[in-house]
């Protein structure tokens, strides 16, 4: 209802009677969302104002506020700040730093590319994992193994041809891991040292007496008559690859010597196939990788004067099969896992003796050097 309220003019010193005047109570206008009545500046209450200091707040949830509008800073001082029901946490915009992984420090420096976050003993810090950034984890496997009964000791990539792997890890599972560099030097399969010149029609030759001849042992102290070709054959018949093949023959001087000589090849000792000619004497010969083939001989083609002859003829090759790998344990980020495996032990070379490699036919060991 409407009244009249008296008020005095502090002007005038005089009392006057107000306009009509009505209570808000009594005021039928709608609030605000915030359940606020306002009026305007001529007194009239009226719906669309709000004080300043006042903000809204949609409540949402009986126990949350989880839509807050336009927070420009948001500080939590407490000790722990836990995020309860489904919901995630998430950064938008801004970023944010994780200074701690479990409770456990994490390191401030930037990762290298292909590195992870590895545990120090106390702190994470960025860190290459072994056989990480692509590598196949087996560049790093140690290799043990008999080669003639002695305990050997290979780093991969073997001492082999280029060829797979079978990896046995504890689980049984099988892995194929290719390799195609052989890491170490070639190691001599046969020696055939010999000496022989003209000596007033004669034939001489020095220590040793066996050499090889045409594909047979020779124990004369001659090697060839003065117009016979000399051959010099190596039978690898536990050969299945051949990584490389280095042939050296040196001649004796001043009786002759052989000038030039062939490579060949053979897979049944009866057909023998050209692998390079008109190779020089005095000086090591590389071929190229080749597959296997059980027979291989050097043929003298050219002479220098009276006499076929050479001081020594070598075939030195990288050679080996690496049957089995098998792990005895499956291997883990950051280890290097043993491994046992297998090789061919021994090659019959069929080649001559020397004062270190004793006994006819020249069974001369895979691996006699190690690196």
């Amino acid at each position: 209802m409407a009244r009249k309220v008296l008020q005095l003019n502090v002007a005038t010193g005089l009392f006057e009677v107000t306009p009509a005047m009505t209570e808000a109570s009594e005021v039928d206008s709608t609030p605000t969302a915030a359940g606020i009545p306002r009026a305007d500046g001529t007194g009239v209450l009226a719906v669309g104002w709000i004080p300043d200091s006042v903000r809204t707040v949609n409540v949402e949830e009986s126990d949350g506020v989880p839509a807050l509008t336009d927070i420009g800073t948001l500080v939590f001082d407490a000790g722990t700040v836990a995020f309860l029901g489904g919901g995630k946490a998430r950064i938008t915009g801004g970023g944010g730093d994780t200074i701690n992984l479990q409770g456990r420090p994490v390191a401030a420096n930037a990762p290298d590319y292909g590195q992870a976050l590895v545990w120090t003993g106390s702190s994470w810090a960025p860190a290459t994992v072994s056989g990480g950034g692509g590598s196949d984890w087996l560049t790093a496997v140690q290799l043990i193994g008999l080669v003639d009964g002695v305990n050997r000791e290979f780093a991969l990539p073997a001492p082999a041809l280029p060829s797979s792997l079978t990896v046995y890890v504890d689980d049984g599972s099988l892995t194929e891991a290719a390799f195609t560099t052989p890491s170490h030097e070639n190691v001599v399969l046969g020696i055939t040292p010999t000496v022989n010149a003209g000596a007033f029609g004669g034939y001489w030759g020095s220590s040793p007496a066996t050499c090889l001849v045409d594909g047979e042992l020779n124990q004369t102290i001659f090697w060839t008559p003065a117009y016979a070709t000399p051959v010099v054959s190596w039978g690898l018949s536990a050969a299945k690859e051949i990584a490389r093949v280095a042939v050296y023959a040196s001649t004796y001087g001043g009786y002759g010597g052989i000038s030039t000589y062939m490579l060949e090849y053979s897979d049944d000792n009866v057909i023998w196939l050209t692998a390079a000619t008109n190779i020089p004497s005095n000086g090591v010969f590389t071929l190229s990788p080749q597959t296997s083939h059980v027979w291989w001989r050097i043929t003298g083609l050219t002479k220098g004067s009276y006499e076929w002859s050479s001081y020594e003829m070598i075939l030195e090759t990288a050679l080996a099969t690496v049957e089995t790998v098998t792990c005895d344990t499956a291997p883990a980020i950051g280890t290097v896992p043993r491994a046992s495996f297998r090789i061919v032990p021994t090659v019959v070379t069929g080649g001559g003796t020397t004062s270190t490699d004793s006994g006819p036919g020249g069974t001369i060991a895979l691996f006699d050097r190690y690196w």
